[in-house]
C-alpha cells in the first residue's frame, strides 16, 4: 500500500471542526448547501469536506485559510462547544482514538474496529495482515474495548492500568472524558474473562470500580470462540 505514496504533514494547513447536537445537519446545510446522508458519508464544496460520524455529528476539514470565516459563521448560529464534549460523544460511540502511550499496543479487533468497518480482511496488505486476519477467521479475541462509566476525582489517562480484585493489569484504558453527570466515561480494552466474571477498577484492586455499559453496536460473537 506505500508503494509510490507520499504522507506529508497537513495539520498548519488544514483545520478541524466539530458539529454536534439535533441542529448539527442544519449548520453543515448553510456552509455546503446539503448534508451527507449516511454515515461515514462525505461531500465536498469547494475546498471543505463534511463528514457524517455517528450520532448526531459532523467533521468538517477546510483550508486554514478559510478556517476564520467558516468558524464566525457557525459561532453566529451556534454555540462554541469543548474538545471534552466532543471526546466523550466519540467515547459514547465506541470510537477509539489511540494516544501516544497506547500506541502498538492494541492489534485493530481489541479496539471493536472491525465492527466499525474499520479494518478490511478482504483487501490489500499492510503491516500485521497475517496476524489481524487468522485471528478474524481462526482465532480467538481475549481482550475486546468496552465502554464503562467510573466514579473518580480524576481522569484517567489512556494507558492507564485497570485490574481486579485478584489480578493485576488485567486491561488497559483506550480514552477516556468527564460525563455530564460528573462521572468518567471511558473506552477500555479488558481481559474478557476477567471482565465477565468479576468487578475492574481503576488504580489499584481495591481501586473505584468500572460500570460496564452497553456499546452501541454489537461485536461478532464468533469471535469469541475458538476455532479449528
Amino acid at each position: 500500500m506505500f508503494s509510490k505514496a507520499e504522507a506529508e504533514d497537513q495539520s498548519e494547513s488544514i483545520i478541524g471542526f466539530g458539529l454536534i447536537g439535533p441542529g448539527a445537519s442544519s449548520l453543515v446545510e448553510k456552509l455546503f448547501d446539503k448534508v451527507p446522508s449516511e454515515t461515514d458519508k462525505a461531500i465536498h464544496a469547494g475546498n471543505m469536506i463534511a463528514i457524517k460520524v455517528p450520532g448526531d455529528r459532523y467533521e468538517l476539514w477546510l483550508p486554514a485559510a478559510e478556517a476564520e470565516e467558516a468558524l464566525t459563521q457557525l459561532t453566529r448560529l451556534a454555540p462554541l462547544g469543548t474538545t471534552q464534549k466532543w471526546v466523550l460523544a466519540e467515547i459514547q460511540a465506541g470510537i477509539p482514538d489511540l494516544r501516544s502511550a497506547t500506541l502498538e499496543a492494541f492489534i485493530p479487533q481489541m479496539t471493536n474496529l472491525q465492527a466499525l468497518k474499520g479494518v478490511s480482511f478482504t483487501k490489500g496488505c499492510y503491516t500485521g495482515q497475517e496476524i489481524v486476519t487468522r485471528l478474524q477467521h481462526r482465532g480467538k479475541l481475549t481482550k475486546p474495548m468496552y465502554l464503562a462509566q467510573v466514579k473518580t476525582d480524576k481522569l484517567p489517562n489512556a494507558g492507564d492500568q485497570l485490574h481486579s480484585i485478584n489480578k493485576n493489569n488485567v486491561g488497559q484504558v483506550v480514552l477516556a472524558s468527564w460525563s455530564d453527570e460528573g462521572e468518567a466515561t471511558l473506552l477500555a480494552v479488558i481481559n474478557k474473562a476477567q471482565a465477565d466474571e468479576l468487578a475492574i477498577h481503576l488504580t489499584d484492586t481495591l481501586g473505584p470500580e468500572l460500570q460496564l455499559q452497553p456499546l452501541p453496536y454489537k461485536l461478532d460473537p464468533e469471535l469469541f470462540e475458538s476455532k479449528r
